[in-house]
């Protein structure tokens, strides 16, 4: 599989927050927008990583990754995006620190493969029977014209852009909600 980057943005702030309030918020975004975690289950948690200090200081490091089928007939295409969350200094007597989200999202493009007679609609299997061959070129290449590769590629790149700047204007979003 080869995943093509996209989108790629760094959204950082700090403020006042609780981060189990933001992870459990920010996962039910996702799965309202049709995002799968790891293995199409709930979980979007790849790597966690956290050290409390003597002075209330929690530093944490996660790593998320989320997944979600774009289209699901030849070419198959398939969205993946990734964050990197940090919370860096979040004193747990504040609820103050400094969140620091990178989002990088790509898909994938399964190859095309021939027009196959069997995905022809009712109408144009009828024409087949009826001899029409030249028909059948003509589904082709206008299959080829509709759904070609770089046409895809096109319409998955800018709904993934698109898809992307939801999840950073969520969080932008989150920030605001909780400004003091």
């Amino acid at each position: 599989m080869t995943w093509e980057t996209i989108y790629k943005t760094r959204v950082r702030s700090k403020i006042k927050f609780i981060p189990q309030d933001f992870y459990e918020k920010f996962k039910k975004f996702l799965e309202a927008n049709g995002w799968e975690g790891i293995f199409k289950k709930d979980r979007y948690e790849k790597y966690y990583f956290h050290r409390l200090t003597p002075e209330g200081l929690l530093f944490v490091e996660a790593k998320w990754e989320a997944y979600k089928n774009y289209w699901k007939e030849e070419p198959k295409i398939d969205w993946k995006i990734e964050l990197t969350i940090l919370i860096n200094a979040y004193n747990i007597n504040t609820s103050v620190g400094d969140l620091d989200i990178s989002i990088e999202s790509s898909h994938n493009v399964e190859e095309f493969k021939d027009f196959d007679i069997s995905k022809a609609s009712r109408t144009e299997k009828i024409l087949l029977s009826f001899g029409f061959s030249k028909v059948l070129n003509l589904m082709k290449h206008n299959l080829e014209k509709v759904r070609g590769k770089k046409k895809l590629i096109d319409m998955s790149g800018r709904d993934l852009y698109i898809s992307s700047e939801k999840i950073k204007n969520f969080i932008l979003d989150y920030f605001k909600l909780y400004k003091y």
